[in-house]
């Protein structure tokens, strides 16, 4: 897969996702962004934010346990 290319769906989400991960956001932050993207139950926040937290941490022990070093490496994950 060419992470650089920039018409193929693939390495589009590829990209997104280590961004995400080499940002390393916060909890506050993620709810920002969430809050953001759409029209969420206020109440239920810290549910949401708690999800994107634990699907990218097993992502980033994915990537640790499968990603090629240059993929870890974008995405600031050291081995």
């Amino acid at each position: 897969m060419d992470l650089n290319a920039a018409n193929e769906r693939g390495p589009a989400d590829l990209r997104a996702c280590v961004s995400f991960l080499r940002n390393n956001y916060s909890e506050t932050q993620i709810k920002t962004f969430l809050l953001s993207n759409g029209t969420l139950d206020i109440e239920k926040m810290d549910d949401y934010s708690g999800l994107v937290i634990r699907a990218f941490g097993e992502i980033r022990q994915l990537f640790r346990d499968k990603a090629r070093k240059d993929i870890r490496r974008m995405a600031g994950i050291v081995p």
